[in-house]
């Protein structure tokens, strides 16, 4: 039998008594708390989708001129 793994959603993570104990102790409402996230999922929704598909839209531009790479020892 293969087990299935999920992230939770956001509304489990909220209703989480953990979650209520580390915001009391920080200080933070939940009110707070989603307003935050709200802020953070507008600032994403800006990001070009370029910059989210693969490593190819953080990898250098190919250039005719070879270029030395540095080796990590």
């Amino acid at each position: 039998m293969k087990k299935v793994w999920r992230e939770p959603t956001l509304d489990e993570i909220l209703n989480d008594p953990t979650l209520d104990a580390l915001l009391a102790r920080d200080g933070i409402s939940k009110d707070e708390l989603r307003r935050i996230i709200e802020g953070a999922r507008q600032t994403l929704a800006r990001v070009p989708r370029s910059w989210l598909v693969g490593q190819e839209a953080f990898a250098p531009a190919q250039t005719e001129t070879p270029q030395r790479t540095l080796r990590m020892r």
